[in-house]
């Protein structure tokens, strides 16, 4: 049984269940794209918006 089951392995996913497993929760990390593939979400704002 696990603690935790978090879908979705983008960063706010990834850093939740790295946190959680740190703390010595047991956790699930569901992802259905392949790892490392390019991601939707970079997290990078352009300076063009400014």
């Amino acid at each position: 049984m696990y603690d935790f089951i978090v879908v979705g392995a983008g960063p706010p996913g990834s850093r939740f269940a790295y946190h959680a497993a740190t703390e010595g929760y047991d956790v699930a990390l569901l992802e259905k794209g392949e790892v490392g593939q390019p991601l939707a979400c970079s997290g990078h704002v352009s300076t063009d918006l400014w």
